[in-house]
């Protein structure tokens, strides 16, 4: 077992005195307010430290003051220190080592302990901000080997909250995921536009019948209207032709009794003409006869009826059935569009989204494989990891909210043995530490071969002590029996 004896004179709240840690393994600096725990507890880190941040150590009303002992270094060997300081700020340590050899750098000094200090309600206080988990993050990496502290460098370059390479590719394809989701999601297409989409073939078949039958009636018109043209250009060439006959006869006649002579000759003319005249216009009114037929009045109301309709629902006409019949094309051409959008939208954003869970999965791969660097750490206490920028203790964050005195300060004890290899440990307050959990501590510390000391707050007290936790009176562990 280690032995540590301080002698100390004007240190703050602490007059004269000595520090003797003996055979046991957590000690309690007892008192009420205003005795010296603190004083005593800052001594003994600064001795570890080397140094001494408070403003003025010297007891009120002195003007120098000392400490000097023997104390175990990390490699377990025993050094002879003296600290000495004075109501001018002036300060001064040096040690001598087994070997008796004077130590003059500060550096070698604070080597021989290589502390690092903190406290449970300082731990809980730098989780509340992001300095003091870093701080936390520092102390726990510097735990880890070399190897292992680059692969969880390495891990947390990708999945780091804030700056890792993987997180910000997958915030970037949830991104897209979303607005591809969003998108799909306003994309409706309503009952009767599925409906006109399944009837599409139907409807293009109607089309064409429709616009076929118009063309047919359309042609109709078209030919009639040419027929009521012939009809009277016809009628006008049947009237020019019996006039020129008329006027033809007369002047036959005339020439008759003036060439009674050429009778015979102009007889046979005259016969010749009148038939191939009569041919001619009795062909003219057969013609005539067949185009008026073919411009039948009903006939052609009835066409019209077809092609314009009566102006009721039941009866809308041709063209306009077949305007109804575009415009539903245009419509169908419209939701055609629409659907190979989103066809081609539920694509990307299928692919994106299976990119998303890649992502998620090569996050949480890392994520794992981190835990299972800081798990089968021989440095890392069982229990302790880190997740992201902040420390956890079985999965829960190291926060006073979440955490039980007794589980923290027993974490605490663990992790400051792995960090500190010198034997003693200033753990702050035993405040609501009940037994169970310091004889837990007491065994621990028993088997590491560690001394914990603690500050204990105890009113009916009238002076400063320094209290084995062996020689205390105390419960031991109930035995629970299962039957």
């Amino acid at each position: 077992m280690n032995e540590i004896n301080i002698s100390f004179k004007n240190y703050k709240l602490l007059k004269e005195g000595e520090i003797n840690l003996h055979q046991g393994s957590i000690f309690f600096v007892q008192g009420p307010n205003n005795v010296g725990k603190t004083s005593m507890l800052t001594l003994l880190q600064s001795i570890m430290e080397v140094k001494d941040n408070t403003v003025n150590p010297v007891t009120f009303n002195e003007k120098e003051g000392f400490a000097t002992g023997h104390i175990p270094g990390a490699d377990g060997q025993l050094y002879q220190f003296r600290y000495d300081f004075n109501i001018d700020g002036k300060t001064k340590f040096s040690f001598i080592g087994p070997d008796n050899k004077v130590i003059k750098s500060i550096t070698e000094m604070r080597a021989i302990f290589n502390y690092t200090h903190f406290t449970l309600e300082e731990f809980f206080e730098w989780s509340k901000t992001e300095p003091g988990r870093k701080k936390q993050r520092d102390i726990f990496m510097n735990l880890l080997t070399n190897k292992e502290r680059n692969e969880i460098i390495e891990i947390d370059a990708c999945i780091h909250p804030s700056k890792g390479t993987l997180i910000d590719s997958r915030k970037e394809v949830n991104r897209e995921v979303d607005f591809l989701k969003k998108k799909l999601d306003g994309t409706i297409i309503t009952p009767d536009q599925q409906k006109l989409i399944a009837n599409k073939e139907l409807l293009n078949t109607t089309f064409n019948n429709v616009k076929k039958e118009k063309e047919e009636l359309e042609a109709i018109l078209s030919k009639s209207e040419s027929s009521l043209e012939r009809i009277t250009e016809l009628r006008t060439g049947i009237d020019i032709a019996y006039e020129r006959y008329k006027n033809s006869c007369t002047q036959y006649e005339k020439d008759i009794a003036e060439l009674e002579r050429q009778l015979s000759e102009k007889k046979v003319s005259y016969s010749k003409y009148q038939e191939e005249t009569e041919n001619i216009i009795k062909d003219d009114r057969a013609k005539l006869v067949e185009l008026e037929k073919s411009v039948d009045e009903k006939y052609l109301t009835e066409i019209q009826l077809k092609l314009n309709g009566d102006g009721t629902d039941a009866n809308p006409g041709l063209i306009k059935r077949l305007a109804n019949g575009q415009s539903k094309k245009d419509e169908l051409l419209q939701i055609e569009v629409i659907v190979k959008q989103k066809d081609e939208d539920k694509k990307a954003y299928d692919t994106k989204f299976k990119e998303a869970q890649e992502y998620e999965t090569k996050i949480e791969t890392l994520r794992e494989t981190k835990r299972n660097i800081i798990q089968n750490s021989e440095n890392i206490p069982l229990g302790w990891s880190l997740n992201d920028d902040y420390l956890t203790i079985d999965g829960v964050p190291f926060m006073e909210t979440d955490l039980s005195k007794s589980q923290a300060t027993k974490a605490i004890a663990e992790l400051m043995i792995r960090i500190n290899k010198c034997p003693i440990m200033l753990m702050g307050d035993a405040e609501a530490l009940g037994y169970e959990i310091l004889d837990e501590l007491d065994t621990y510390a028993k088997e590491q071969g560690k001394i914990m000391v603690f500050a204990e707050h105890v009113r009916q007290a009238d002076e400063l002590k320094l209290v084995c936790y062996d020689e205390m009176e105390h419960k031991p562990k109930e035995k629970k029996e299962l039957f």
